[in-house]
């Protein structure tokens, strides 16, 4: 279990980047480019549990928010699941990616929160999805 410092510091990181989400929300291209930040960083990502999995699904969400094609999750779990995203491409971590899976353990705990958020809207979409 995560002592409660340390669940005090991802939860104020994800704050901090759900404010940033949300002007970010407002522009298409700079939306895209941290969605194509984060695939490429994907890529470098080590297996680090199953919460670092979910970004995927993340990023097929809100590109399908963002051009209109899926509109029904909320605002809200757009912008928590977007600043979950910037998290992850972000180069200032509480713990920085260099250090490999233990520089992941930050991320995967960001990741989970923004889970947390929109499980009902990822439910929903990964439903939707499958049937389109």
């Amino acid at each position: 279990m995560v002592d409660s410092s340390k669940q005090e510091k991802v939860q104020a990181a994800f704050d901090e980047f759900k404010k940033r989400a949300e002007k970010l929300l407002a522009d298409y291209g700079a939306v895209e480019k941290v969605l194509r930040e984060c695939e490429e960083w994907l890529k470098c990502v080590p297996k680090v549990g199953d919460d670092l999995k979910n970004v995927p699904v993340f990023i097929s969400l809100i590109r399908a928010y963002v051009t209109k094609e899926y509109t029904e999750p909320s605002r809200r779990a757009i912008i928590a699941l977007l600043a979950g995203v910037l998290y992850c491409v972000s180069p200032i971590d509480l713990i920085p990616d260099f250090l490999g899976v233990v520089g992941m353990v930050d991320d995967a705990a960001v990741v989970a929160l923004c889970y947390t958020y929109a499980k009902p809207d990822i439910e929903a979409y990964a439903l939707w999805r499958d049937n389109h």
